[in-house]
């Protein structure tokens, strides 16, 4: 049953996510929208963990993700990369901007 509940939170995500990173793209900007994308994906990983602690502690099926500290840093990190690299990319950070003279 609680499989069930999951597939059906993940197409409802998945529905509402779609049309409001469109507008997001349309209205705001495109890095906007990766952000968003990055911050939806570290929630899910969050839920992930806590469902591991709770729930996956009694049942071994519903143990999501890793609850070793040195992967959950590491993930981290990558999250922490990830935003660093899109910013880059875009130009956000002036003191990684080219110089132009």
């Amino acid at each position: 049953m609680l499989v069930w509940i999951f597939i059906v939170c993940l197409i409802l995500s998945i529905s509402v996510s779609v049309p409001i990173a469109v507008t997001i793209s349309k209205r705001i900007n495109p890095l906007s929208r990766s952000l968003a994308d990055v911050c939806r994906t570290l929630i899910i990983w969050a839920v992930g963990i806590v469902i591991t602690v709770t729930i996956g502690e009694n049942n071994k099926s519903y143990k999501l993700e890793d609850t070793s500290i040195v992967i959950n840093i590491l993930k981290g990190l990558c999250f922490v990369i990830l935003i660093f690299g899109t910013m880059l990319y875009h130009d956000m950070l002036p003191w990684f901007a080219p110089k132009i003279h």
